[in-house]
């Protein structure tokens, strides 16, 4: 391959130099831990300890484990706490019977893992409250970890770095505990504002993404200021990397890609967000604002359209380069002779990726222009065309949305609801697909079988079915339909970018192929090197995690004598999983959103709207 000599090299002489540091106290250091200490010398040297000062890089501290992990169960309803102690935060709860895997212990205290309706949960549970199983003291053991997984083209699927650590956070959030969440972000923020730096240079540090998740949180709490100001700097980040050159375009250069494939740190560079991240990002600022009454979210609804097509014709630029280097690779090949085995992961994704056409079909932007000129045109009835234009812009981009479909009949039709108030109620709904490791063990032939790490969005499981406005007598006013399917978007970017996945994995087999031929003639730490780069080559894991699953919305005229609205969710056999309730403020038009995540519902109503002076 013309790209594994380059790999090659960087590989030998990483490695080298590794091992020559390692071994300088060799005589000293035969004892248990050597090997240990060397291979903790091979990381920092093969990482170049270059780990990004982003606190998004690192959202625990809790270090990941490389060997099997003893179970036990809970022996009755319990919680699970984000540290040893009862002062920490609760972020879940486990019911009597749940299997967990024992990470460590710390005086009375057990670190574990467990499976979840709501998936993974890592914390803490009091020792007391834990039964040792037989299966335990005979050492039965599981290992979550996919590079113990023995023989050639074997598959597995599981949680690593970011979206590992981040199901403490989404624990945290389904169980209503929004300050639990703050405290967590703020721990590991602090390292970074104690710098003596610029403002600037601390919102860069800090980053895109914790930037992103701070402004989910502050919504879902109601504190719009900081949100608006949490949306802002990711803004300011997004807008400075536009005016960057081109060497700041983390995927448009093929060498850039290569090296980050071949040393594994894709994780460790500043996070460059998705496209369609980029977007949301936009619309739910417009959200904020629109809560804090305020005109500004038509600006930013603007933007948002605008930015959706640029991203979208970078999107385009960027899938034909990859096509065009996967095209020039000689191994190419090889990665094509595989594909049928590791793409149908991708392939059974495909029934919800295909829900939309493209990753870029987002219509929250126009539905929230048409639901801004909607609320004006109440004073100044010409803008009911401009209403119906961007209403009807977000129906062709969601034909099946029946709350598009009447804001565009009663614009159209200029029908009129006397003197109610008009109130648009907006729900996130669900948790967006989460990113995991896929790990496909290539058998390089003569150079052994070598694991391949490619990353993969996974759709989050929902309780949720139907989410209702009603009175508060529980009388239905309006069933939510959806307005925008980010699950779909989000898993049509994965299917979409197909050619970066190929791409990948042939670089990634050549960089696993050079390792290890080189590690063949390092002798005994041979193994021991191939093993610790193969452990350190994994794909980046970050993504904006807290996003909704969906953005559900319906459209009201009601009564000005209806102070009180409820906002209630439904399971599939009709259950109510979760109610709550929200004050209209003044007899004024209005603006509500919730955050609907299994039974729980935090709801916001919008302060006095500018049309309101």
């Amino acid at each position: 391959l013309d790209i594994y000599k380059m790999m090659k090299n960087l590989t030998k002489k990483t490695v080298l130099c590794s091992v020559c540091l390692a071994t300088i106290g060799f005589q000293q250091s035969l004892h248990a831990g050597f090997f240990d200490q060397l291979k903790s010398n091979l990381q920092q040297s093969l990482t170049g300890n270059s780990q990004a000062s982003e606190a998004q890089n690192t959202p625990s501290q809790a270090p990941e484990k490389k060997t099997t992990l003893p179970q036990a169960y809970v022996k009755k309803n319990s919680n699970i706490r984000s540290g040893p102690g009862t002062s920490n935060p609760k972020i879940a709860r486990l019911s009597e019977g749940t299997v967990i895997n024992i990470v460590s212990t710390q005086d009375n205290w057990l670190q574990i893992e467990a499976q979840t309706e709501n998936g993974l949960v890592q914390g803490w549970i009091y020792k007391p409250l834990v039964t040792m199983t037989a299966a335990t003291i005979n050492q039965q053991a599981i290992n979550n970890e996919v590079n113990t997984v023995s023989g050639a083209n074997r598959q597995n699927v599981y949680y690593a770095g970011y979206s590992k650590e981040f199901q403490n956070v989404k624990q945290m959030m389904a169980a209503g505990n929004l300050k639990g969440v703050e405290k967590f972000y703020t721990e590991r923020e602090a390292s970074v504002l104690k710098k003596n730096q610029t403002k600037w240079q601390a919102i860069e540090d800090i980053g895109l993404l914790r930037w992103m998740e701070r402004g989910m949180l502050y919504l879902d709490a109601g504190n719009l200021d900081k949100s608006i100001k949490s949306f802002g700097n990711a803004e300011d980040i997004i807008n400075a990397r536009m005016q960057e050159s081109h060497a700041s375009d983390f995927l448009s250069s093929i060498t850039s890609f290569a090296v980050e494939t071949a040393t594994g740190n894709e994780e460790f560079q500043p996070y460059p967000g998705e496209g369609y991240e980029k977007v949301l990002m936009l619309n739910y600022k417009s959200i904020a604002f629109l809560l804090d009454g305020k005109r500004q979210a038509y600006n930013v609804s603007r933007r948002a359209i605008d930015w959706q097509n640029l991203e979208k014709a970078h999107f385009q630029e960027r899938i034909e380069k990859a096509k065009k280097d996967l095209k020039d690779q000689k191994g190419g090949e090889q990665a094509k002779e595989t594909e049928d085995e590791w793409s149908k992961s991708y392939k059974k994704l495909d029934k919800i990726a295909t829900r939309v056409p493209s990753a870029f079909v987002n219509p929250f932007g126009y539905y929230i222009t048409g639901l801004i000129q909607e609320f004006e045109s109440k004073k100044d009835s010409s803008l009911k065309d401009n209403a119906h234009i961007a209403y009807k812009k977000a129906l062709e981009l969601n034909p099946k949305s029946k709350v598009l479909k009447q804001a565009v009949s009663d614009m159209k039709s200029r029908k009129s609801y006397g003197n109610k108030r008009l109130v648009h109620v907006v729900v996130g709904d669900g948790f967006v697909p989460e990113k995991k490791i896929l790990v496909y063990n290539f058998n390089a032939g003569g150079t052994g079988v070598v694991p391949i790490k490619l990353p993969i969005y996974e759709p989050v499981p929902t309780k949720v079915v139907r989410i209702e406005v009603q009175t508060a007598g529980g009388k239905r006013l309006a069933r939510l339909s959806s307005v925008a399917d980010i699950e779909a978007i989000c898993l049509r970017h994965q299917k979409d970018t197909e050619a970066f996945r190929s791409l990948r994995m042939t670089l990634a087999i050549a960089r696993a192929v050079g390792v290890n031929q080189v590690s063949r003639n390092l002798g005994i730490f041979g193994n021991l090197v191939s093993s610790t780069v193969n452990d350190l080559a994994a794909p980046d894991m970050r993504s904006w995690m807290s996003l909704p699953a969906t953005l559900q919305a319906a459209r009201l005229h009601l009564s000005k004598n209806i102070k009180t609205l409820k906002i209630v969710s439904y399971d599939a056999r009709g259950r109510r999983l979760a109610s709550n309730t929200v004050k209209l403020s003044g007899k004024s038009d209005a603006f509500v959103y919730a955050r609907s995540i299994n039974k729980q519902l935090y709801v916001h109503g919008s302060n006095s709207l500018w049309t309101a002076n």
